[in-house]
């Protein structure tokens, strides 16, 4: 098959062999290219093929699958149309996934190893560099072993020249795949200056330290602490009329409780207001 699509993931060329029978498709191997990107795979999977069925191309239900699969990546294109929050991932990329039991409670085993990565994400403007992690997927619970990366404004074109400034800890439960459930801690190493142009809170600068918890599934909850050194603060003055209800969110809802000293002077800007702030800011917000 050349240049196949998935859904909304384009795979690439692809070579496979296998047989159909008794309600199963057994794949012999399935092999895809896309430039360097190689993904193998073989298994048994429990599709209905057949012609006359209302059900042509989908799970069957009571059946389970046996499903396995490696891949050598230099993004993980997959993942960006299903998760808005997630920009694009681009460096190198070594995945084990296997995929067992019923089509709707699928279980998932495996690895991640992440080197030399970049990692855009629609909640900070500028990009995670110099990215090196390694996970593990038990039971659909992902256990990250270790993942650390560089957040500056400028960096050299030499990246190993610069140190990892930002560590993350933790886990994701994959049990509803496009669903994580988030159990993660974002934490700063050694003070070292990192700088941040948050989106969602509008909040650009450095920082000298870091101690973020993310955790939740329909409702994201981004909680802790951030020492800014010299940062800015853009914020609108809003008021609302006591009762009013939050406007109802589609998918995930943000919600965000920061506590923010700044070190020396930061600033406080927004359409009628120009400050420079010292002491302590305290910043919450629920909705997207």
């Amino acid at each position: 098959v050349k240049e196949a699509v998935f859904d909304r993931v384009f795979i690439g060329d692809i070579d496979s062999k296998g047989n159909y029978s008794a309600n199963r498709l057994d794949i012999d191997y399935a092999n895809s290219k896309n430039k360097e990107e190689i993904i193998r795979a073989y298994g048994s999977v429990p599709f209905d093929l057949n012609l006359s069925s209302k059900n042509f191309g989908r799970f069957f239900e009571n059946d389970s699958l046996d499903f396995h699969s490696k891949a050598n990546l230099k993004s993980m294109h997959f993942l960006s149309p299903y998760i808005p929050e997630l920009d694009s991932v681009r460096g190198t990329l070594d995945i084990a996934l296997s995929l067992t039991g019923p089509s709707s409670a699928i279980v998932r085993n495996g690895s991640i190893d992440v080197n030399n990565a970049s990692i855009y994400t629609m909640l900070i403007n500028n990009p995670l560099i110099n990215v090196n992690g390694s996970a593990v997927i038990s039971d659909n619970e992902m256990q990250i072993k270790y993942l650390k990366g560089i957040s500056l404004e400028n960096f050299s074109n030499n990246k190993m020249d610069v140190l990892d400034n930002i560590s993350v800890i933790g886990s994701i439960d994959f049990s509803r795949f496009f669903e994580p459930n988030y159990n993660l801690s974002v934490n700063s190493i050694n003070n070292r200056n990192i700088f941040i142009d948050a989106i969602p809170i509008d909040l650009e600068g450095n920082l000298d330290s870091l101690n973020i918890s993310i955790t939740g599934r329909d409702t994201v909850n981004i909680s802790g602490l951030i020492e800014a050194v010299d940062a800015t603060i853009f914020h609108e003055f809003i008021s609302e009329d006591i009762g009013t209800t939050l406007a109802e969110e589609e998918g995930v809802v943000m919600s965000y409780s920061l506590n923010i000293p700044i070190k020396d002077e930061g600033k406080f800007q927004n359409s009628q207001v120009d400050a420079i702030m010292i002491g302590e800011i305290s910043l919450s917000k629920i909705g997207n």
